[in-house]
Order: structure tokens, then sequence, then C-alpha cells
């Protein structure tokens, strides 16, 4: 920012105020320390050095004005005595070498003055274009470098989501009637990372929760949508994926969601249900999840088609497959069957039913460990003629049929199994059983 002088006539007022005292502390200090001829006897002049001082500072007409008054304050009441030797021309020839010195040295001074700050403003002009290309370059290198990050973030993403979906698919090649809940929560955790979310069934009411991750006892969320509320319709009936990131979503979820979506069979077009995201992290629902999100709708409900499939063959079937064990849906059939043989022939006939009484209270991790070690005591004590039936292997409920045994036999059988119970795991003590003898049949 300039600063604004002072003029008059043109000419700077701190250059004149400079120059007349500089003039005057001369004067005065020839009068009193001097021969009071104001040195004009000396060479060269003390006045050489407010004019250097002028010269460097202020243009040409303040250096100018700065000679005319050395001149006036040097030779006004101060004129030498001319000689009586001296020629006229001569006497102001002397008198007149140093003015023209004086004025000679200004605008030479001056002229260079000037160059020296032409190429000074060349030299700055060429220094601030300099800066601006290298901050043209600059800016040019940083939004490169982060077109270069965002492609290489995206080209991570597609990586890392082909790896998701690579993933996913190998899970879902186990899922079975048996384990379908947990291979979708495994299968929805590896292609996206919801913090909570829930899987509903279709049934006659409208959209019943099936399943829900991570959820509160006392979450606000659900359990249930019926047939005539929005949710329903867009996700049952139009077949939309919601989002809060779009207003129009927002209204239909009403706090209910972050994300949801229709469990889509691929091969018939038919909703089997649906999934919804309670909590995500917002940075997570950008384009590329949304679309993930889609392709997750219609694996999930493919697969649960193939579920309903295979667990509708599997009611009819003799084995579990899973288990290799007699089925739920032949108990009953074998026990009717074998009673009325028992009766017929006239032998023993008993049954053992033993299941986890306390389920609900041990964690997963021993419910699992406790069901694997239920599973393998009923086989260990399984008799030739003894028929074991899965009744819910899940949740640890089995059924021994003995046909030729009474309940004295079925007593032993029972404690063999206690035994292999209660000594085989520590951490399997916490679990309590629930045993049963029947007799179906005595002789």
């Amino acid at each position: 920012m300039k600063i604004k002088e002072s003029k008059v006539f043109g000419i700077r007022l701190s250059a004149l105020i400079e120059v007349v005292a500089f003039l005057l502390v001369i004067n005065i200090c020839s009068y009193y320390f001097g021969l009071g001829n104001r040195y004009i006897d000396i060479y060269p002049h003390p006045y050489w050095i407010i004019l250097l001082v002028v010269v460097i500072q202020y243009d040409l007409k303040e250096t100018i004005i700065c000679v005319i008054l050395m001149i006036l304050f040097l030779y006004v009441g101060n004129m030498p005595i001319k000689k009586l030797t001296d020629t006229s021309f001569y006497y102001y020839m002397q008198l007149s070498i140093r003015p023209v010195l004086w004025l000679a040295t200004a605008v030479v001074m001056d002229a260079l003055r000037k160059k020296r700050m032409k190429i000074t403003t060349e030299l700055v002009e060429l220094i601030k274009d300099s800066d601006e290309k290298l901050e043209v370059v600059s800016r040019s290198y940083n939004l490169l470098q982060k077109k270069n990050k965002n492609l290489e973030l995206r080209l991570a993403g597609e990586l890392n989501s082909a790896v998701k979906i690579y993933n996913a698919a190998r899970k879902l090649e186990n899922l079975n009637a048996s384990n379908y809940m947990d291979i979708m929560e495994k299968v929805v955790l590896s292609v996206m990372n919801p913090v909570q979310f829930s899987i509903y069934t279709l049934d006659n009411n409208g959209l019943s929760r099936k399943y829900a991750y991570n959820r509160d006892k006392d979450s606000h969320y659900r359990n249930h949508f019926s047939n005539d509320s929005k949710l329903y319709r867009s996700i049952v009936v139009l077949k939309k994926k919601l989002s809060i990131v779009r207003s129009e979503d927002e209204l239909i979820l009403k706090g209910q969601g972050m994300l949801a979506g229709p469990l889509i069979d691929i091969g018939s077009g038919e909703v089997m249900g649906m999934i919804k995201f309670e909590k995500i992290d917002f940075e997570e629902l950008d384009s590329k999840n949304i679309e993930l999100f889609s392709i997750l709708c219609e694996w999930l409900g493919s697969a649960y088609r193939n579920v309903i499939r295979m667990d509708s063959a599997e009611s009819n079937s003799v084995i579990n497959f899973d288990t290799m064990l007699y089925s739920v849906d032949f108990f009953s059939r074998q026990v009717f069957f074998l009673t009325k043989l028992a009766k017929r022939s006239k032998i023993d006939f008993t049954s053992i039913t033993i299941n986890i009484a306390n389920r609900e209270e041990i964690s997963s991790d021993i419910k699992k460990e406790t069901v694997a070690l239920l599973y393998t005591t009923m086989k260990e004590n399984l008799r030739f003629t003894d028929q074991v039936f899965d009744l819910d292997y899940r949740n640890g409920a089995y059924s021994l049929l003995m046909p030729c045994t009474d309940e004295n036999g079925a007593e032993v059988v029972l404690n063999k199994i206690k035994n292999n119970l209660l000594n085989k795991n520590v951490s399997t003590r916490l679990v309590k059983y629930s045993f049963r003898i029947k007799v179906l049949n005595k002789k």
C-alpha cells in the first residue's frame, strides 16, 4: 500500500524539509565553528552530502530544487571577493564550477537511479511471474496428486469389493436350512460393514423380523411392518431400495433404519423379505456401496428361496443330511410304527429325550460346544437296535428310541449319557440338561 505524501507545487514536502534543515545546520556550524564563510573554500563541499541523499531518495524535480537551494544557501550574501588579477570570465567560471558539477551529478545520478529502478522493477515482475507460474504448477501438481490418490482409492475399493463378493459367494455355497441365518449374517458383514441390521421375512400379515444383528433389547425398531405401511409397499410392491441420503426415502423409513431393500429371488422376481440396516457409518452410503447393497439383496433373496426349497424337500426326508441322523419329521411316524409293533410283539419299548434346559441363559459359544458334545454322546451310546432322532440339533434336542428295552435298561443307558455329558468338558458344566424316559410299551 502506497502512503500519500504531502507536496508543495509538485515537490515532496519531506524533501524540502530535509534539504533546508541540512543546509541550515551546515551554515550554522560554519558560523560558530568555522570562518563563517559557509565552507566555500573547502573541497569537496559538505553540501555534496545532502545532494547525494536527495538523489538516492527522490526524483529529478526534488534533486534540481536541492541544487538550487544549495546555490542560494552558498552564494547569497557570501560571494567571494574578485581578485585584481582575475578576469570576469575566470571569476564567473570559478563560481559556476560547483553548481554545474552539482547539476550534472544530479542528472547523471537520477538517470542511473531510474535505470536501477527499472531493472529492479523488471526483476520484481519476473520474480512475481515466476511465483505465479510456480503456484500454477504447484496447484496442478496437487490436483494431479489428488486425482491420482482418488484413482488409487477407487481401484483399491473396486478390488476390495471384488474380494468381498468372492468371499460372500464362497460362504453361500454352504447355505442350508439349519445355518442360513448364520451364513446370511457372515455374508452381510463380509460385503458391507453395518453396525446393526435386521432380516425380515414375508408372511400373510406383512414383514416380520426373523433375525437381528447387534440390536439392543430396548431398541425402538419395529419387529413387524403391516401390509398397509408405506415401507411395506415400497419394499414388497415397488421393490425399491430405500436410503436416508434421499429425502423421499427418509420420510418412508421414519427413523426405522438408514438403508433398506427387498430380498428378491432373481429367477422369479419374487420378494422373499427385507434386509434393513438400522445403523451404518454415513460415509459408507456412497454409490459404490449402494450398488453392493443391491447385489446383496438379490443374493440373499435367491439364497433364501433355495433354503425354502431345500427345507421343503427335507421335510419329507427320513435323514437329516446335516447330522446324518433320523429327521424330526420321521420321528412321529417311526414312534407310531414301533409302538404298534411293540404292542403286537409284546416287547418293551422306551425312549429317552434329552435337551438343553437353560439354552437361553448360556453364551452362544458354550451352546455350540454343548450341542456338539451332546451329538457325540448320543452317537457313542447308540446300540445296534437304537435309533437317534434329531428333534432340534441347533438347540441341542435329541430323542433315542430303544426297542426291546425296558425302563431299567433305559436308566442304565441314561446314566452313561449323563456321566459323559457332565464330565467331558469343564466349560459345559454350567449347562443344565433335561432328561426324560418315556415307556411307550410294556410287555
